[in-house]
């Protein structure tokens, strides 16, 4: 897994720790993060749905918030993620094979088969949460994800879950 962020609640193990406060952000405009799926016991999971919570990542950040109300410019105005792509990995390969790729910002996601869900913020610069929800169809035999993302300057994730069960093996 990418890491190398410069404070504490940024760290690329914050993608997969439950915790929605904390989130992985590395010191850059992109990221490659894998999270494998196998316990030492299951192998291989089929996939139901995966759920992204980009938090402000997934909106456009708006600048610096003005006294008064509105927004300042800030000396890094812009978007956050600006494309992402999603792959699996099946247990016994070693080729990426993909699951959903969205050229643009997740807020504006407009997809077969994705919800997206904003949630009001007090972010400053934000002016939302943003959480995708993305039905997979059942992929059989998975034993990995991978998340890539780029955008205009920093970027980050609160969250990956991926939902579903053990396949048989």
């Amino acid at each position: 897994m990418q890491d190398g962020a410069s404070h504490g609640k940024g760290l690329a193990k914050h993608v997969t720790d439950g915790d929605y406060d904390t989130h992985a952000k590395p010191p850059g405009s992109s990221f490659d993060y894998r999270i494998d799926l196998r316990d030492g016991e299951t192998t291989r999971f089929t996939i139901n749905s995966m759920v992204i919570h980009w938090g402000r990542f997934g909106d456009r950040f708006k600048g610096i918030p003005k006294e008064g109300g509105g927004w300042a410019t800030a000396s890094w105005p812009g978007e956050y993620v600006t494309s992402y792509r999603l792959e699996y990995r099946q247990a016994g390969s070693n080729e990426w094979l993909p699951l959903h790729v969205w050229e643009g910002r997740p807020v504006d996601e407009k997809a077969e088969g994705v919800e997206v869900q904003l949630l009001p913020t007090d972010q400053a610069g934000c002016s939302s949460e943003v959480i995708i929800t993305i039905a997979t169809h059942d992929i059989r035999d998975v034993a990995e994800v991978r998340i890539h993302a780029n955008g205009s300057h920093w970027i980050g994730l609160y969250e990956l879950e991926v939902f579903g069960l053990p396949s048989a093996s």
